[in-house]
């Protein structure tokens, strides 16, 4: 069964949980200029991806070759004195660009352990709440050029997908259900003039948000409302199947460390 989790704004119980977790930090996200050792990721059959970022949780990457969201794989990692098989899952996988040498693919992939042998550089990457901050400045300069609502929200929607596991993300009026076996989240959108609007971010079947995934979109929810005035949000006018949408669920930050994880009860 389809269903959408609301997450209200200033539910206290749920803000004073991330808060208490302070002290953690999401993984730190790197481009192949950060890693000069790594020299190569491939899948098992030696197709080469191209690294577009890397933490210890996950990847983004581009290829020739579509990986079906959903899908289970191997990643070969290697670099000098350095050569690991990781399993993981991809999350979403998109068409990246189409030139005369073909197609190629964007996928972010989920790595089902953490892998902590990548060397950091000298200078951690930015926090995910700096990346939001420049995401915003970003919109707000694209659009004092001109460009249009749609292409601004659509850039908003994938700077956010960028800093998370999920299969999309979407600036709303209104949740929307795709009946397709997929779940989703949404967040409301705190407006200046309390008109309606939602941050719905949807997962493959089967999966959920992390906690780390639960902070970020906590706060991208806090600053749409910052560009809601310059991108709009996608209306919905049709009539929609039956939603089961659950109200008032509790959410808790369970374990410790880098096994802590985000508890739907």
């Amino acid at each position: 069964m389809n269903r959408i989790l609301a997450i209200e704004p200033g539910d206290a119980a749920r803000a004073d949980e991330v808060r208490e977790q302070k002290s953690r930090r999401r993984a730190p996200r790197w481009s192949l200029s950060d890693l000069p050792w790594l020299s190569s990721v491939r899948l098992p059959w030696g197709q080469h991806l191209h690294l577009l970022n890397i933490s210890s949780s996950g990847m983004l990457v581009e290829s020739s070759v579509r990986l079906a969201p959903g899908s289970q794989t191997s990643f070969k990692i290697r670099g000098p004195g350095l050569d690991l098989l990781v399993r993981g899952r991809v999350i979403r996988s998109r068409v990246a660009k189409v030139d005369s040498q073909g197609i190629k693919y964007e996928a972010a992939a989920a790595f089902d352990q953490p892998v902590d042998m990548l060397k950091a550089p000298e200078e951690a990457p930015a926090d995910f709440t700096t990346q939001l901050a420049e995401l915003v400045a970003t919109i707000e300069a694209h659009a004092e050029r001109g460009t249009s609502p749609a292409a601004l929200r659509a850039e908003f929607e994938a700077g956010v997908l960028e800093l998370i596991m999920a299969r999309e993300v979407r600036l709303r009026d209104e949740p929307v259900v795709e009946n397709d076996g997929r779940e989703s989240v949404y967040f409301t959108i705190p407006t200046s003039d309390g008109s309606p609007a939602v941050l719905q971010v949807t997962y493959n079947a089967n999966d959920r948000p992390s906690a780390e995934d639960f902070e970020v979109l906590t706060a991208a929810a806090n600053v749409a409302g910052r560009v809601l005035p310059l991108t709009g949000t996608t209306t919905h006018t049709h009539v929609r199947p039956q939603l089961s949408v659950i109200h008032g669920t509790t959410l808790r930050l369970v374990g410790e460390g880098p096994s802590r994880e985000l508890q739907i009860a």
